[in-house]
């Protein structure tokens, strides 16, 4: 009695703050336009326009569907890392054509790319990255060990962290 319950979902936050710490202008532009970002992505990644996308993409068994949900994986996957090999088995397509989504994502999102190189340039420096608020993830250990699938998760750490520490916060 005498209080209210509130819960509030942030519609994509994580691919907002991923937008602005990466300063990626076109996701930017179309977080602006109130576009649907992963019709944005699947029409970056089918040759699609996002118009045909978005008249598609609740048509049971289209391609612009496919693609809209593949997006949606790609779109979250970068967030968190994946690599070609999961992002093939994730949507069941060969290794190759999952690094193709991933070249093509990372050409029309230059931004990203940029950002996501700069934070495995970071840790390896540095041996940590922060967040919006100046949190700091330590990867002291992981990129200085002589493991190469440690160096890589600390990479993948550096990406991630400073994304998900900040949406979450």
């Amino acid at each position: 009695p005498d209080r209210i319950l509130v819960s509030i979902d942030y519609s994509q936050i994580e691919l907002r703050v991923l937008a602005h710490m990466a300063n990626e202008t076109v996701l930017i532009k179309a977080f602006e336009k109130g576009q649907d970002i992963h019709s944005t992505t699947a029409a970056l990644i089918s040759g699609y326009t996002y118009e045909e996308i978005e008249a598609n993409k609740d048509v049971d068994g289209s391609p612009h569907q496919k693609y809209r949900k593949q997006a949606k994986v790609v779109n979250f996957g970068i967030v968190y890392g994946m690599a070609s090999g999961k992002l093939g088995d994730t949507l069941d397509i060969p290794k190759k054509d999952a690094q193709k989504i991933i070249d093509d994502y990372f050409k029309g999102y230059p931004g990203i790319k940029r950002y996501m190189d700069e934070q495995h340039r970071q840790v390896r420096k540095q041996g940590f990255v922060t967040d919006i608020f100046g949190r700091k993830r330590r990867l002291h250990s992981e990129v200085k060990s002589r493991d190469r699938w440690k160096i890589l998760s600390a990479e993948r750490m550096a990406g991630n962290f400073p994304i998900q520490a900040s949406a979450g916060s």
